[in-house]
């Protein structure tokens, strides 16, 4: 098998595996009910643009992030939005999609208003998310 390089903000990955491989271990560094660092926060903005539905958890906007319960016991990532909803997502489900580059910018730019204020992000483009 012929190994797939992936990019998720700042971090390359030599392959898919090692993308997920470090999302889990950033997702087991915190305990359930914690909100995500600032640090993370970008770096899972950046990995939530490779979920196949990104438009759709993204919504009109994130707040935060935070780890909470998820299926069966396990715990998982929750994008926490400016209308006071939130979803989870799984890590597993960006990091498979390094072929996604080229929608991530449009996704970006035209479905995000996201304002992650509780982080000092004003806007997505004031953060340097997108380059």
């Amino acid at each position: 098998m012929v190994k797939k390089p992936i990019t998720i903000g700042p971090h390359h990955f030599s392959k898919k595996g090692d993308a997920a491989a470090f999302l889990k271990a950033m997702l087991h560094k915190y305990d359930v009910g914690d909100k995500v660092s600032t640090g993370d926060a970008e770096v899972l903005l950046a990995a939530l643009a490779l979920h196949p539905d990104a438009t759709a958890k993204m919504g009109p906007g994130i707040t935060h992030f935070s780890v909470r319960s998820a299926d069966f016991g396990s715990k998982c990532f929750w994008v926490n939005r400016v209308d006071g909803s939130s979803e989870k997502f799984s890590y597993k489900a960006c990091s498979q999609l390094g072929w996604a580059e080229p929608v991530i910018k449009q996704v970006l730019t035209n479905a995000l208003p996201v304002q992650l204020s509780d982080y000092g992000l004003y806007d997505i483009h004031q953060s340097g998310v997108l380059g």
